[in-house]
């Protein structure tokens, strides 16, 4: 190789080299710039994260301190260049020893005591090519960036599973906010509880972010959706209750209008049956309308979201258990009632059956027919009996050879 042609490789190297110079810089700066690398030097990491960042921060630290060797040793190399538009061979020399030779000091290593009479100097001092820094510089790269892109892929999957289910925690907060909840409120302070577990799993998860990858999240996840959920729901029937607390007045007055009316038709079949029918003791339903009455008439003097939604769902579920009461009693005194109107439609039809059979002069059908007559025609009417009293018709109405 001539001297010229010597020269243009070196030329040549040294702005390969510069460029590569640029590369790694500008990766370094991304990669510190990392959201990943934020995450292991955030704070105080813990389990598996912690575990591995100890192995690789030394790799860390080495990669900044090499790259400042290698800017170092280019620097030297273009100052030299820069002496002389044609270098001479001293030049030439002390390029190619920076560009090829072991021109980068790596470690001084004090020798040992024992050793000092067997060498003249009282260091070691490792060095290395260019070309060895740049592919330790690559390695390092390689171990630091592997961790930094696994902390970052983990910590962005559980941002991307636990993230909506925290943005909805905070739509509810703002609506506990909204509604005027005191810190003491039952709903307040569930939601205060579930902010609390937020928060702990976040930080959790920015602490360790590798363990998630080892120790599925999901029921954890599942359970604080399922808390979160209800905390909605409830939330959900307080705003409906806020926003809609003068038509729920309305709507319940009506509903105790509905079971005063129950109460009087129960209170008329009861009557009529007692009437009508004997035995009929059919007791009436405990007065569940004067406490209904007065559930009422407080209800608008009840301060705050949370007791005023759980007066009101209590007063509905007790309006629908009166209704239901009364409906129940109002149809075993009606039901008493049909039933003698029913023997009485079988009675007429037996009857009709005997004339046609010519069978209604039988004597003993004369005399259940005035029996009956007199059981079901008279009030109070006996029920037990005249039910028997017909069973007795029917079977001889129904017997054969009958005829009277």
């Amino acid at each position: 190789m001539t001297g010229r042609d010597s020269v243009d490789a070196l030329d040549d190297e040294l702005a390969r080299r510069s460029d590569e110079e640029g590369r790694i810089g500008a990766a370094l700066v991304e990669l510190d710039g990392h959201r990943g690398r934020a995450l292991l030097s955030a704070g105080a990491l813990g389990g598996e994260t912690a575990r591995r960042w100890a192995l690789c921060e030394p790799a860390w630290d080495a990669l900044w301190q090499d790259f400042d060797r290698f800017r170092t040793v280019l620097a030297e190399a273009r100052e030299v260049r820069a002496a002389r538009s044609r270098p001479g061979q001293r030049e030439v020399d002390e390029l190619r020893r920076l560009l090829r030779g072991r021109s980068v000091e790596v470690a001084r290593v004090a020798v040992a005591l024992p050793d000092r009479l067997r060498t003249p100097v009282a260091q070691r001092v490792e060095q290395i090519s260019l070309g060895e820094l740049s592919e330790r510089i690559d390695v390092e790269f390689y171990q630091v960036s592997t961790l930094v892109l696994d902390v970052d892929r983990i910590y962005q999957a559980f941002l991307d599973e636990f993230g909506p289910l925290a943005e909805r925690l905070r739509a509810a907060r703002a609506l506990v906010d909204d509604l005027g909840l005191p810190a003491r409120d039952p709903t307040a302070l569930h939601a205060a509880k579930l902010t609390e577990r937020s928060d702990q799993l976040q930080q959790e998860a920015t602490a360790d972010p590798l363990s998630l990858d080892q120790i599925t999240s999901r029921p954890v996840h599942a359970d604080l959706g399922t808390q979160v959920a209800k905390l909605e729901a409830r939330l959900a029937g307080l705003v409906q209750a806020r926003d809609g607390w003068p038509d729920a007045l309305a709507e319940v007055t009506g509903r105790l209008r509905e079971v005063e009316s129950l109460g009087r038709r129960a209170d008329q079949a009861r009557a009529r049956a007692v009437e009508l029918i004997e035995n009929a003791d059919i007791a009436s339903p405990a007065d569940r309308l004067s406490p209904l009455r007065a559930e009422l008439a407080g209800l608008p003097e009840v301060t705050g979201w949370t007791a005023r939604a759980d007066r009101l769902q209590r007063l509905r579920a007790a309006l629908d258990a009166a209704a239901d009461e009364l409906r129940a009693s109002h149809d075993l005194a009606a039901g008493l009632v049909e039933r003698r109107a029913e023997l009485r439609g079988r009675y007429e039809a037996y009857r009709a059956k005997a004339v046609r059979l010519d069978r209604a002069e039988h004597p003993r059908l004369l005399e259940l027919d005035q029996r009956l007559r007199q059981l079901l025609w008279t009030r109070p009417c006996d029920l037990a009996e005249a039910t028997r009293a017909l069973a007795d018709y029917q079977r001889l109405v129904s017997a054969p050879g009958s005829r009277g």
